[in-house]
């Protein structure tokens, strides 16, 4: 899989590694990748941090068809990145997605290119269901 790179022209300081944890630091960046039934998972790219625009028709406002898995990562006194348990976390990640209906990520896919990380951190993932809603009347269906 081919992961596109726009990296920010306007890069944070980074926090000293003591100072750093889950839901206090954030990354100048992040990953987005897209989903057609067609093309399946595809787009996949990483920018700069920035809001999400969602339509209000989503179906994750009317049905709540979203999920969420956090990865732990962490640097050995050696120096090198370690995950913590990453194919189960990601196999846990389908099945979720598999019991509501959203499509599952290829486990290959998850774990390609990873990055340097400083310190430890949490890598998480979501998988929203963007899809607009189309309501009908009982008469109509």
């Amino acid at each position: 899989m081919e992961i596109k790179i726009t990296k920010t022209t306007t890069p944070g300081i980074m926090p000293p590694e003591d100072k750093l944890g889950f839901g206090k630091c954030f990354s100048d960046h992040m990953f987005i990748m897209d989903y057609d039934e067609g093309m399946g998972w595809h787009d996949a790219r990483v920018v700069p941090y920035q809001n999400l625009s969602l339509d209000p028709a989503c179906m994750v406002f009317h049905y709540a068809q979203e999920m969420f898995e956090g990865l732990k990562a962490y640097r050995t006194e050696s120096g090198e990145i370690q995950m913590f348990r990453p194919m189960e976390n990601i196999r846990r990640m389908n099945s979720s997605s598999e019991r509501m209906c959203l499509p599952k990520i290829d486990e290959d896919d998850f774990l390609y290119n990873r990055v340097t990380l400083r310190a430890e951190v949490r890598l998480a993932t979501a998988v929203v269901d963007l899809k607009g809603v189309v309501l009908l009347d009982a008469e109509e269906s």
